[in-house]
């Protein structure tokens, strides 16, 4: 009966349209099920589990089948339109007739996992579809909509070591450039920086400094700060660095997590937040779980080009202090090297290095931060670039 189904399916009259999944013939992999059909680029990283669901009647067989891509238009057959390139023949991957466990569960589902192969080749595609036997159609089975898939590179994660001592470790040096990758900041593109368990990040220079201020802001290196203060690895927090290369329109993204970071000398409680760089468009994202509560210490946070640049005249000074919590619902525009940041701290007490008069309490608990690289005149990454908060 399999060589049947594979002879209808090379045999297919020609048709105009694509094949839909349906309540008794749908194939989901990877949590992609469409529209549109074929459902295409759903991305297989390579060494990671590729889920794969059929829905359809319960006790019924399925027959998934493989080939070089998808195709459009797709040709009729009784059973619905094929949407596989059969130009070069194909392969059946999953035999519901011959092997019983292919078949949809009581639950009217069938779920399972394959791992793809670490070794896989990054940018090989495929396409698949599958026919589930369909009692309530007089051909008696269904073909689900076609999927491309594509391998791509898996995430990779980076367990971060840090030297040094406490106060003021150095950060720990990423290298971008093996895995391809760049990251547009201001007028530079950065094939690498400098992560730090203090919840900073440099580029061009590595620093030890343990608290945030305006100043070491403007004429330090150019640098990422979404929770700068006096953090210690050393009481079992840790911080990861995860490199993520998706397909396109996808740009490869690097996520560094800090988790549950204690405070100097195990002081207050633990912080846990993280920092997300799109490569592709030089947005940032900083995001600050509600759990992650004020320190003993003061904390610091924005974005800078540092090496004391600042936006061009008639504005040629080193930005304000802006309201970061506001910018979701006040976002702010800003120019090229201009700097976003905010000093918190109360005066007195445990936050001697807080010096202005004033108090700005922590308030960035349970808050997402962004900032949205823009270049008017050419890429983020070139001069002229500025930034969006929101």
């Amino acid at each position: 009966m399999v060589r049947a189904i594979i002879s209808v399916l090379l045999l297919g009259i020609c048709g105009p349209a694509q094949q839909p999944n349906g309540p008794t013939h749908t194939m989901t992999i990877n949590g992609a099920d469409g529209p549109a059909f074929p459902i295409s680029n759903v991305s297989l990283p390579r060494g990671f589990p590729a889920n794969v669901a059929m829905q359809g009647i319960p006790g019924s067989p399925f027959v998934t089948y493989a080939a070089l891509g998808p195709q459009v238009p797709g040709f009729a057959t009784p059973y619905g339109l094929v949407d596989l390139d059969l130009s070069a023949g194909g392969v059946v991957v999953l035999d519901g007739l011959s092997v019983p466990i292919y078949q949809v569960g009581p639950g009217a589902a069938f779920t399972a996992s394959y791992v793809v192969p670490g070794a896989a080749t990054i940018g090989a595609s495929f396409a698949v579809q599958t026919m589930i036997a369909d009692v309530s159609t007089q051909p008696g089975a269904s073909l689900t909509a076609a999927t491309d898939l594509v391998v791509t590179a898996g995430p990779v994660v980076l367990p971060l070591t840090f030297g040094g001592s406490e106060p003021g470790r150095p950060g720990a040096f990423l290298d971008l450039a093996p895995y391809g990758i760049s990251f547009p900041f201001y007028a530079s593109n950065h094939t690498a920086m400098y992560v730090n368990s203090d919840g900073h990040c440099t580029f061009l220079a590595n620093t030890t400094g343990f608290l945030g201020n305006p100043a070491a802001f403007s004429i330090g290196p150019a640098r990422i700060a979404p929770c700068w203060t006096d953090l210690d690895p050393g009481y079992g927090g840790s911080v990861t660095v995860t490199i993520t290369q998706g397909i396109a329109p996808a740009s490869p993204t690097v996520t560094v997590d800090w988790l549950n970071m204690a405070e100097w000398q195990n002081l207050g409680s633990l912080h846990t937040f993280s920092l997300a760089l799109d490569t592709g468009t030089g947005d940032i994202v900083m995001t600050h779980p509600a759990t992650n509560l004020a320190l003993v210490y003061d904390q610091f946070m924005g974005i800078t080009p540092g090496q004391l640049l600042v936006p061009p005249p008639p504005n040629a000074f080193f930005s304000v202090q802006k309201n970061l919590s506001a910018l979701p619902t006040a976002p702010i525009t800003g120019l090229p090297n201009e700097s976003f940041w905010e000093w918190f701290g109360i005066p007195g007490g445990t936050m001697p290095f807080y010096t202005p008069t004033f108090p700005n309490p922590w308030d960035m608990a349970g808050t997402t931060t962004t900032f949205l690289g823009m270049n008017a005149a050419g890429p983020v990454g070139t001069p002229g670039t500025y930034y969006l908060g929101t």
